[in-house]
């Protein structure tokens, strides 16, 4: 349903292809994707400082929750997908729902 790419600002983080739950991801270094089957997913940092990053679901016009807050995360429509621009404090994690 949806992948993570890396856009960290302060180093080039290199890029590692994963297989979660026959979903493919793509995340920097680091940044791990849980995904589950209710659309939810966490994202958990293990980075020593702030990482921005970039959240794909493949679905135009999707919706994107952050689960903790309840805010609605904006994104911006990319052909087929929508892209949410994220930062991620060192080593927490984040909830997400998308629509």
């Amino acid at each position: 349903m949806g992948r993570i790419l890396a856009d960290d600002g302060r180093s080039r983080s290199p890029i590692i292809p994963k297989r979660t739950g026959g979903r493919s991801t793509w995340s920097p270094s680091k940044i791990c994707l849980f995904t589950y089957e209710n659309n939810t997913f966490i994202t958990r940092s293990y980075q020593p400082g702030r990482t921005r990053y970039k959240i794909v679901v493949k679905k135009a016009a999707a919706k994107l929750f952050d689960l903790r807050t309840g805010a609605e995360l904006r994104g911006y429509v990319d052909g087929n997908t929508t892209v949410f621009e994220v930062l991620q404090m060192p080593r927490t994690y984040t909830a997400y729902r998308f629509e």
